[in-house]
Formats: C-alpha cells, sequence, structure tokens
C-alpha cells in the first residue's frame, strides 16, 4: 500500500474551503491528466483521466465514492479504477487557524498491483494542487512554496 498527505495553508475562511471541497467536478479538473468528470448522485463520480510517462499514455476511468461528509471539517472517500486492480481512499480535513485561514489537508492510500499502480504515484504533486482552489477564489500557488496566496476571482 501507499500512502501519501499534504498540507497547505490558505488565505481563506473555512466556509470557503468546503464550498470547494464539496465539489467533485472542481476536484477532478485539477488531477493530472483530467478529461472530463461524470456526476453520478451526490455521492458518486466517475473521473476520466489521460495518465502516463513520456510517450506511453493510458486513458483511466476511476470511481469515486464519498463515504462521509462531515463537512466544513472532513469528508472521506474511496476510489476504484475500472479494469485495473488499484484502490484506495482518504480523507480531507480542514482546520480553522484563524478568521481568515484554513489548513487543509489531503490523505491517500493507494492498494493493488499491476502496472497502473506506480503512475498513481504521479498523482502525489495533484495532491497539492487539489489543495489549492477555494470557493470562487482564484489560485496561484507555487509548487515548491508551502503557503498559498489567493485572490479573488472577479
Amino acid at each position: 500500500m501507499i500512502e501519501t498527505a499534504q498540507t497547505v495553508t490558505v488565505d481563506c475562511g473555512i466556509d470557503a474551503t468546503w464550498a470547494n471541497a464539496k465539489d467533485f467536478e472542481r476536484w477532478a479538473s485539477i488531477m493530472p491528466g483530467y478529461q472530463t468528470c461524470e456526476i453520478a448522485d451526490a455521492d458518486n463520480s466517475r473521473w476520466v483521466l489521460k495518465v502516463g510517462v513520456g510517450a506511453l499514455v493510458r486513458t483511466v476511468k476511476v470511481q469515486v465514492q464519498v463515504l462521509d461528509w462531515a463537512g466544513p471539517e472532513r469528508v472521506d472517500f474511496s476510489f476504484k479504477l475500472e479494469g485495473d486492480p488499484v484502490t484506495g481512499s482518504g480523507s480531507y480535513f480542514a482546520t480553522v487557524k484563524g478568521a481568515t485561514q484554513t489548513e487543509m489537508t489531503l490523505r491517500v492510500q493507494v492498494a493493488g498491483n499491476g502496472p497502473m499502480v506506480p503512475k498513481c504515484l504521479s498523482a502525489r504533486p495533484a495532491l497539492r494542487r487539489s489543495l489549492h482552489g477555494c470557493g470562487r477564489f482564484g489560485v496561484r500557488f507555487p509548487v515548491d512554496r508551502p503557503r498559498l496566496q489567493i485572490e479573488v476571482a472577479g
């Protein structure tokens, strides 16, 4: 099993971060290789991603299910690649750090075997990027900086 976690602090309140966290399509759209996101219902979606290294690119379909909407502080989810023996789970956590700051953590576990497991590791930078948006804010985030600068999108 592969486990990873990323934590960032954003300059916006927990309500704005929750507006972002409960939006399936927004989370899917920041994943590397994003193609589409189909919403099945309030807890289930299907993401289509192109993943690969160099010239070896493959389209994968990922079933994502929210197991517990405990917002604005937590969301627990699971995922499964269609046609590949890869499954996983994770949690999103948000903690108020001040009137206008929220610390967000995304933890993900991936289990399975076969050729797609190493490619799931390439999603690690996406974990950090997935924590950037909040509500209707636009975010500028240099990947090597631990803090975010957020500006209101006009």
